[in-house]
Parts: structure tokens; sequence; C-alpha cells
């Protein structure tokens, strides 16, 4: 005699003449059964056959979930730490408040999975699938995402501190005050993710993909975006102090009153950026390619007139394609200019460089 019982009452849910629980609790839900606050702790149940099954509050820690399928399945605050899920298909359950702690979700599919305030500490997620899942308040803090797909889901507020997310793909994903510090996502895609006023501390952003990405008010204090992509993004007010964006691309992207003090740009791509009111004491411009680019700021003015751009850095004028020190750009004659280029050269580039010599002056006056 096999018996599945309440692990709360010690009531028996379901028995009958099986071989196994696996096929004790396939049977029960096959006949509509309800198994929640049911005790499956350890058990085997791979490749079970549990789509639609209520096993809310349910005991399945340890137990063997791998290549079953779950879906549709009601699991909202079961205790699965460390189960293994291995394959399982979960698309459409109802998770919340589960706790995964320690459990083995690798290759899983939990698409439109709701996993609100799910807990997955140090849980394993690598290649698993979660596009257009909700993980909204879910703290997956260390939990291995390598290889994963979230496109299209909701991970406002979660906590992912020092998750690994190498090479994972969160295409259009929300993560609105999302909890990231220290994090890996190395080559990660976050292609128009949304990440307003998330914290992303320390973590490793080299190569990832973050054009067209919302990170107005983000916090990356200390982020390694080494050649990452940041094309068209919007980083208003973002905290990028002590941040490394060396070979980064930032076409179009908008930095305005974002803090970068202490970054290092080196080389970095700002064709037609927004930097309107962005700091940079300390910032490294080294052959920071500037072209276009808009704004001002303690150390950069730009001046875009019709097909003619002016990008002044520190002391450095770069007027089109031509690099002068201010000093050089006001003492040249232009003697070997066409007539139109000695217009724009009389009538654009040298009062532009005088009025901002006129307010550095009057700034530094102020400030004594």
């Amino acid at each position: 005699m096999i018996k599945i019982e309440r692990w709360d009452i010690h009531r028996i849910i379901h028995s009958g003449d099986f071989k196994t629980i696996k096929e004790c609790l396939e049977d029960g839900i096959e006949k509509g059964i309800c198994f929640n606050y049911a005790n499956l702790y350890g058990e085997n149940l791979d490749g079970a056959k549990l789509d639609g099954a209520n096993l809310f509050d349910a005991i399945l820690d340890g137990a063997n979930l791998n290549n079953a399928s779950l879906n549709r399945a009601r699991l909202d605050q079961a205790n699965l730490e460390r189960a293994s899920l291995n394959n399982a298909s979960l698309n459409y359950a109802s998770l919340n408040q589960a706790r995964f702690d320690g459990a083995s979700l690798d290759g899983a599919s939990l698409d439109n999975a709701n996993l609100d305030n799910a807990s997955l500490n140090n849980a394993s997620l690598e290649r698993a699938i979660l596009n257009r899942a909700i993980l909204n308040d879910a703290i997956l803090f260390g939990a291995n995402l390598k290889g994963a797909s979230f496109d299209g889901a909701s991970l406002n507020q979660a906590n992912l501190n020092r998750a690994r997310l190498n090479g994972a793909t969160l295409y259009g994903a929300t993560l609105y005050r999302a909890i990231l510090d220290g994090a890996n996502l190395n080559n990660a895609s976050l292609y128009r993710a949304i990440l307003d006023g998330a914290s992303l501390d320390g973590a490793n952003l080299d190569n990832a993909n973050l054009n067209q990405a919302s990170l107005d008010g983000a916090s990356l204090y200390g982020a390694s975006l080494y050649q990452a992509n940041l094309n068209r993004a919007s980083l208003d007010r973002a905290n990028l102090n002590r941040a490394r964006l060396d070979q980064a691309s930032l076409d179009r992207a908008i930095l305005d009153g974002a803090s970068l003090d202490n970054a290092n740009l080196f080389d970095a791509n700002l064709y037609r950026a927004s930097l309107d009111g962005v700091k940079l004491d300390g910032a490294n411009l080294n052959q920071a390619r500037l072209r276009n680019a808009t704004g001002a700021n303690d150390r950069i003015s730009c001046l875009q007139k019709g097909y003619y751009s002016l990008v002044v850095v520190d002391d450095i004028c770069f007027g089109g394609c031509t690099k002068k020190t201010i000093v050089e750009w006001l003492e040249y004659e232009g003697n070997e200019l066409c007539s139109s280029d000695r217009i724009y050269l009389d009538t654009i580039t040298k009062p532009f460089l005088k009025m901002i010599l006129k307010n550095r002056e009057e700034s530094e006056a102020r400030s004594n």
C-alpha cells in the first residue's frame, strides 16, 4: 500500500496499490485530487506527469523532479529546496513564494511562470528558459543563470546580487530597481531591457549588449563595461563613477546628468551622445570619440551647426576632423582654407572658444 499524506495534519490524501509514490501521485492528479500540503520529501518523481497539479505548500525538499512535467501546476509556497528539476517543464506554473534555495533547474522551461517573491538563493538555472516569467521581488542571490533566457520577463526589485548571468538573454526584460551588485553579466544581452533605478555596483558587463536599454537613475559604481554596446541607451542621472567603459560604444546614448567621475572612457565611442551636465572629474577621456556629441559639462562643450561639429574636451578642440588646442585654434589664421570654411572659423569656431574661455574664467573667479 502506497500513500501520500499531508505534512501538517498527517491525513492521507491518496493511497492505493501502487508500486511507487510517483504512480500514486500521477493517478491522483489524473483523478483531480488536490495535493496541497502533500509531504513528498526526497521522493523520486523523475519524468512524472504532473500538469495542472495542486501542490500548494507541498514539501518537495530534495525531491527528484528531473524531466517532470508541471505545466500550469500550482506550487505556491511549496518547498523545493535542494530539489532537482533539470529539464523539467513548468510553463505557466504558479510558484509564488516557492522556495528553490540550492535547487537545480538546469535546462528547465518556465515560460510565463509566476515566481513572485520566490526564493532561489544559490539555485542553478543554467540554460533555463524563463521567457515572460514574473519574478518580481524574487531572491536569486548567487544563482547560476548562465545562458538562461529571460526575454520579456519581469524582475522588478528582484535580488540578483552576485548572480552569474554570463551569456544570458534578457531581451526587453524589466528589472526596475533590481539589485545586481557584483553580478556577472559578461556577454549578456539586455537589448531594450529596462533597468531604471537598478543597482549594478561592481557588476561585470564586459561585452554585454545594452543597445537601447534604459538605465535612468541606475547605479553602476565601479562596474566593468569593457567593449559593451550601449548604443542609444538611456543613462540619464546614472552613477558610473569609477566604471570601466574603455572601448565601449555609446553611440547616441543619453548621459544627461550622469556622473562618471574617475571613469575610464579610453577609446570609447560617444558619437552623437548627449552629455548635458555630465560629471567627469578625473575621468580618462584619452582617444574618446566625441564627434557630433551634444551638451555641455565641466570638461566638455559641444556645438553643432548644420554639418559642422565642434567638441571641446578640456583644452582640446575637435573642429570636424581637425584636432587643435584652444590656443592653437584662436591663433589659427586659416589661410589655406576655402572661403566657406574660413567663414566658419571666424564666425563660429573662434567666438565659441572665446565664450568657453570667458565662462571658465568667470567660474574660477566665483570659486575663488
